[in-house]
C-alpha cells in the first residue's frame, strides 16, 4: 500500500499513483506505475525545519490542481504547542517540492487525520475541522496564482437566528437523548 489513508494522488499523464512519506529522518515521494504494476524508486525531497523538529503530512488528504499536488501538514518538536502549519506543492512534471504560504490556522488545533483538502475553481479549499464531532473552525481558501490564503466569510455573513423551542420540548429531547446514550453504552 501507499501508507496513505486516501491511497495517494493519481497522475493521469504518467499513470502513476503518487504519495508522500514523512518521518523524522527524511522525506520522499513514493510512486507506483499503475500500467506496469511496479513500485518506482522514491524521490527524496527536503522541508525546512528547525533542529529537533519533524514535519508530518502523510495522513492528510492531498489535492491535485493541474500538474501540482497540494499538501498540508505541520512541523513539530513533539509537543502540540510547537505545531506550526505547513503547505507544500509537488509538481508532477519537474518532480520538485516547494514550500508555499503558511496556512493561517492555529497549529495547536491541527490533527493530521482531520486535514481534508478539496478544490474549487482552481483553488485549494480547506474546511478546517477539529475534534471527533467535526467542529468547523473555518473554511480556508488558498489561491495558487497569488500564493495567498483567505478565510471564507460567507458562513459568518449569513444571518443567524436562534432556534425557537419551548423549555418543555428541550427537556423531552434531552431525556430521549440520555436514554439513547444509556441504552447504546454511550455511543452517539
Amino acid at each position: 500500500g501507499t501508507g496513505s489513508l486516501f491511497g495517494g494522488v493519481f497522475d493521469d499523464v504518467n499513470e502513476h499513483i503518487v504519495e508522500f512519506g514523512d518521518s523524522t529522518s527524511g522525506f520522499a515521494t513514493k510512486r507506483w506505475d499503475v500500467k506496469n504494476l511496479v513500485r518506482l524508486p522514491d524521490i527524496p525531497f527536503s522541508v525546512t525545519r528547525p533542529s529537533g523538529y519533524a514535519a508530518y503530512f502523510t495522513r492528510a488528504k492531498h489535492v491535485k490542481i493541474g500538474r501540482d499536488v497540494y499538501i498540508v501538514g505541520y512541523r513539530t518538536n513533539g509537543t502540540v504547542a510547537s505545531q506550526t502549519p505547513l503547505l507544500l506543492r509537488w509538481n508532477l512534471d519537474t518532480q520538485k517540492m516547494q514550500e508555499l504560504a503558511i496556512p493561517p490556522v492555529d497549529g495547536t488545533q491541527m490533527k493530521d487525520l482531520e486535514i481534508r483538502l478539496a478544490t474549487s475553481r482552481g483553488k485549494v479549499v480547506w474546511p478546517f475541522m477539529n475534534g471527533p464531532e467535526g467542529n468547523l473552525m473555518g473554511i480556508w481558501i488558498y489561491d495558487p496564482a497569488t500564493n495567498v490564503w483567505k478565510v471564507e466569510r460567507l458562513l459568518f455573513e449569513i444571518p443567524h437566528r436562534p432556534v425557537r423551542t419551548s423549555p418543555e420540548r428541550l427537556r423531552r429531547l434531552r431525556k430521549r437523548y440520555v436514554a439513547y446514550l444509556e441504552s447504546h453504552e454511550g455511543r452517539k
